[in-house]
């Protein structure tokens, strides 16, 4: 996925005929890609999203905005297939392929093309795979939008400071970036100059980015209760790639040695990407070792008593639950269902529990939970662990303590066995 961005940024940079400057004001981005937040080696969708979005962009170069002459039925329809791959890559990416959509078919009007026809094809795909992906949700879920995080959102209210955190991420090796804000001025500024040609489409699309990524954290801030993650940033780095060119154009183009420039910034993405790699190979990264650790865990739960019963698990459940052969009732509501939500909402959870026959309980973290005077050699915790929305107790004893796997990290895999009568 890395190749195939790289790829698409050497396509934008041929199409603006400024190569050299389309790798300076990328180098942001591939920077953040292989380390810090790692875009395309974290294990998460990132990198898939962002190969969509920068495929999209060489394609909106290369047709003129969608409006060349040979830009007809059948390549809104292809385009159209390819936002949808963007959205099904990562949801959220409804926002700026939103955005995208209506700014073609605004472009189409201008120029008296056939718009009605042409946003039917656009949309022809992309409105059929939500269909299906939310019918499908419907059926196994019973609930149209994403399980996912609905049981961290529940009774969470207004979450603002995802907006601090947009505007200073990515971090890199825990020193903000600053790029959010610097998105915000560089795609602004590329905008207002309105450059000609393909590098002000560059500056547009960079602007449909950065629009997308705004909304989308408005979309949490209203929505949400949890801190977000260094994934749900990359919408700045690829905006700021995106619009830098028109920018610059014209200003740094003869700059003396743009050769050793460019050497410089490929080196120092390299770079970047192979610190990244030693600090992980040493070990103790938090965002690998537990996920490494996952699959030995996973056999070690299967192996205790009752054989084949199910477990509960909140935070780092996924790392285990995808190698486990016993039922898994995840408390994070990643993989769960609206029954289990609708226990959340009405403070009946641990009767959901119960009522499915959980007999052990896990963590993979390192607190302690809250001490129980009244029950010596017990502890509380609370889940869903993540977010400030509703949340239950659950309380397990020493004694009932079955299995304990340290992580590199400095964390551990606990196992209890559960015992939902004892009280909080």
């Amino acid at each position: 996925m890395l190749i195939g961005a790289a790829r698409q940024i050497d396509r934008i940079g041929a199409l603006t005929a400024r190569p050299v400057l389309t790798l300076a004001w990328a180098t942001p981005l591939l920077v953040t890609g292989t380390a810090g937040p790692s875009f395309f080696f974290s294990g998460m969708e990132t990198g898939l999203l962002l190969l969509g979005l920068l495929w999209l962009a060489a394609t909106w170069l290369a047709s003129d905005g969608f409006t060349a002459p040979w830009f007809g039925l059948s390549s809104a329809l292809t385009t159209g297939t390819l936002m949808a791959l963007t959205v099904l890559a990562r949801l959220d990416a409804v926002f700026p392929m939103a955005l995208l959509g209506l700014l073609a078919l605004l472009s189409w009007r201008r120029k008296r093309l056939p718009w009605v026809r042409r946003g039917l094809a656009l949309a022809a795909v992309p409105a059929a795979a939500l269909a299906v992906y939310l019918l499908v949700n419907l059926a196994l879920f019973d609930t149209a939008l994403p399980v996912s995080g609905q049981a961290k959102a529940i009774g969470g209210g207004l979450n603002p400071g995802v907006v601090g955190q947009f505007l200073i991420s990515p971090v890199v090796f825990g020193v903000p970036t600053l790029l959010g804000v610097g998105a915000l001025v560089v795609v602004t500024a590329a905008l207002l100059r309105a450059q000609p040609g393909r590098l002000g489409l560059g500056a547009q699309f960079g602007g449909v980015v950065l629009a997308g990524g705004v909304a989308t954290v408005g979309y949490y801030a209203l929505t949400s209760s949890w801190q977000l993650w260094p994934w749900y940033f990359s919408a700045a780095p690829l905006a700021i790639a995106l619009a830098g060119p028109a920018l610059a154009a014209g200003r740094t183009e003869r700059l003396p040695l743009r050769g050793l420039t460019t050497l410089v910034l490929a080196v120092l993405t390299v770079a970047a990407a192979g610190l990244t790699a030693a600090r992980a190979a040493r070990g103790g990264v938090e965002r690998s070792a537990f996920i490494e650790l996952g699959p030995v865990v996973a056999r070690q739960i299967d192996a205790l008593a009752p054989l084949g019963a199910p477990i509960a698990m909140g935070d780092r459940a996924g790392s285990v639950g995808y190698h486990l052969d016993r039922p898994l009732v995840h408390l994070e509501g990643l993989v769960n269902s609206a029954d289990y939500l609708r226990a959340l909402r009405t403070g009946t959870a641990p009767d959901f529990l119960a009522a499915r026959g959980v007999a052990l309980y896990a963590r993979g973290d390192a607190a302690e939970g809250t001490p129980l005077p009244s029950r010596p050699g017990c502890r509380q915790f609370t889940e869903p662990q993540q977010g400030a929305g509703t949340k239950f107790p659950v309380v397990v004893c020493d004694r009932d303590l079955v299995l304990t796997t340290p992580v590199g990290d400095g964390t551990s895999y606990r196992v209890w066995l559960y015992r939902p009568a004892l009280p909080g």
